[in-house]
């Protein structure tokens, strides 16, 4: 059965590896789920729906709107860090890594939050003194030494891309 053979290829990658896989899911499913409302939103505005009953289905505008907290941006910042934990990131890059997630954020907001993981000791300068790169644990630069990095897959698990070959 082909749920079978899936529980089988997945119990072959590593904990990491799915951990890692089960956050980018998540991730796709609240992108997904900010373009419901927004899709919603219209629809509504589309069949005359009130401006009021529209702006329920909408995400909240500030901080205030949801409850007075606004949602910690360090967790996929880290993530997306550990992706490639010897590149040295800049804000601009991990804006645009987070919008595909489908968070949204500015550069000065990305650059302020690694600023204070800078602080915390998550991150560390690049060696050129720019940017932010992953502090490694002894205190000096990845470089070269990091760690291999598992193949990524792009696609949904479950979307064939082609004709498939048996063994």
């Amino acid at each position: 059965m082909a749920t079978e053979l899936i529980l089988e290829l997945l119990t072959k990658q590593s904990g990491t590896r799915l951990r890692q896989m089960r956050t980018q899911a998540d991730a796709e499913i609240q992108r997904l789920q900010f373009e419901i409302n927004y899709i919603d939103r219209a629809l509504a505005e589309k069949s005359g729906a009130s401006a009021s009953q529209s702006k329920q289905n909408a995400e909240p505008a500030s901080a205030s709107d949801s409850g007075g907290r606004r949602e910690s941006k360090r967790g996929p910042i880290k993530e997306i860090a550990q992706s490639e934990p010897a590149k040295v990131w800049r804000p601009a890059e991990i804006r645009q890594c987070l919008a595909l997630r489908g968070i949204e954020i500015t550069n000065a907001a990305a650059r302020v939050t690694m600023r204070r993981m800078l602080d915390e000791g998550t991150f560390q300068r690049g060696p050129d003194g720019e940017g932010f790169q992953l502090a490694s644990r002894n205190g000096s630069h990845l470089g070269d030494r990091a760690e291999p990095q598992e193949t990524v897959f792009t696609e949904p698990l479950l979307t064939a891309t082609g004709p498939q070959k048996g063994n």
